[in-house]
């Protein structure tokens, strides 16, 4: 009797220990995903503040054209 008791808790201890392993791994797929995404954002604003310069250049061209065009 004693065998299989112990033989359970065995079973037990190691399932545990597979959900354990697998919330952990689970929880640094995510931390991962969410530094990704952090890069992702920061990459996005770049592009925009690039973007937003490149708006400003074109106009302030469009005004020196428009100068010698008169």
């Amino acid at each position: 009797m004693k065998s299989i008791r112990m033989k359970i808790t065995a079973a037990i201890v190691d399932t545990m220990d597979g959900v354990n392993r697998t919330i952990t791994e689970s929880a640094d797929g995510v931390s991962m995903i969410a530094e990704k995404i952090g890069v992702a954002v920061e990459k996005t604003a770049e592009g925009y503040e690039h973007l937003r310069k490149s708006e400003e250049s074109l106009d302030l061209l469009k005004e020196l054209i428009e100068k010698f065009s008169m």
